[in-house]
């Protein structure tokens, strides 16, 4: 059984290991230690049995279930630094107050409390979930796929761009309304004035909850409100999320290779590296999240709040009338925040794969190879 386990790569063996046991009913001590007296001998074909399209359906839930957990913890977590990053990127021609992410920062929590540094939260916590689950989901799942196509890896760095880039156009579906709604109430209903709505109490004062929120927009603009400034989120967010999955899988590589590891990354480690890798792909991709948030948050068309007709029009605007540096309004507080979202995020997810492959049996291999704990650091 010992030369059978070999031939299996080590990511799949105790998964293999799991289905070999339940299909031939024999117990784990009679399988490492076979006795010649049992009268039951050892058939090399054994292994035939696993079905590896099972070993791989294992490995993308818990992938699903690992990415599902840490996108949800992330994304709560950091909104502070996306409400700043959305302020920033609406002001036109942003005062000394919104200069840098500290001094927005303390802004708003003198004006508004620290209340203001988590408005539309909610619209985050309730989305997090299901479009996290859809995202990682869809990533694990064409990452399998590409196996069968890919079998050398010539074009696996193409592989995790595509696979991020058609997650998060997937995810998109369900998080893109709760997105819209969430910048609208981290900056009011009439966001041009800046954060001046939220404290004088009058019409334009923020939304009360995230229900109101969805019911005033849905009112005023229809179901298809909810999908305002979609093309411009959509290329942002395939864009950042081909980045950053194309970054972090390679860095893990060549590190693993450079230290010449035979183990999982401990924490530290990959903490740094989804860390570069999200900061990196938030960096990069800015310019398109300031169009972004303008034409979400921008008002009605046919009234003076209605400025953008597109992606093209907004950067022309903003170039010409704020000088090309307006599109990288926020930069700042998102390379921060995506540092973080994808350091964190990265790490429980890892760890959280990590935990249920050893939970059902995975990595016993491992252990006996290092001779050490896969759960040791």
């Amino acid at each position: 059984m010992a030369d059978d386990d070999e031939v299996i790569p080590l990511r799949r063996r105790a998964t293999a290991k799991k289905i070999r046991r339940r299909n031939t009913a024999v117990l784990p001590d009679e399988l490492s230690s076979p006795s010649p007296s049992s009268g039951r001998e050892e058939t090399p074909g054994r292994v035939d049995t696993i079905d590896e399209d099972e070993i791989e359906d294992i490995d993308v839930l818990n992938g699903l279930v690992g990415g599902c957990i840490a996108g949800s913890l992330a994304d709560v977590l950091m909104h502070p630094f996306d409400t700043i990053n959305i302020r920033q990127k609406v002001m036109r021609k942003p005062t000394f107050a919104y200069r840098s992410t500290l001094l927005t920062a303390l802004t708003i929590v003198q004006t508004e409390g620290h209340r203001g540094l988590f408005r539309g939260v909610g619209a985050s916590a309730i989305s997090a979930l299901p479009s996290n689950a859809v995202y990682f989901g869809t990533y694990e799942t064409i990452k399998k796929q590409s196996r069968a196509l890919d079998v050398n890896g010539d074009y696996k760095y193409l592989t995790y761009m595509f696979a991020g880039a058609m997650s998060e156009l997937t995810s998109s579906i369900l998080y893109h309304p709760f997105e819209m709604v969430k910048c609208r109430m981290q900056t009011g209903s009439v966001p041009v004035e800046g954060t001046a709505n939220f404290l004088m109490g009058s019409e334009h004062a923020n939304y009360n909850s995230v229900f109101n929120a969805f019911l005033t927009v849905v009112r005023q603009d229809g179901v298809a409100g909810l999908y305002t400034g979609y093309k411009a989120a959509i290329m942002t967010d395939m864009g950042f999320s081909a980045f950053q999955w194309m970054f972090y899988e390679s860095l893990k590589e060549k590190t693993k290779e450079r230290m010449q590891l035979d183990r999982h990354l401990n924490d530290k480690e990959t903490l740094v590296i989804g860390g570069f890798a999200g900061g990196v792909a938030g960096f990069l991709t800015n310019p398109l999240d300031t169009v972004t948030a303008r034409l979400v948050t921008q008002g009605q068309v046919g009234t003076s709040g209605h400025q953008y007709d597109g992606v093209l029009h907004c950067i022309n605007m903003m170039a010409r009338t704020e000088g090309i540096e307006s599109l990288w309004q926020g930069w700042q507080p998102r390379v921060i925040r995506f540092s973080l979202i994808a350091g964190v995020t990265f790490t429980v997810y890892e760890k959280v794969k990590l935990f249920l492959r050893w939970s059902s049996g995975e990595d016993e291999e491992e252990e006996g190879r290092s001779g050490r704990h896969p759960r040791e650091k």
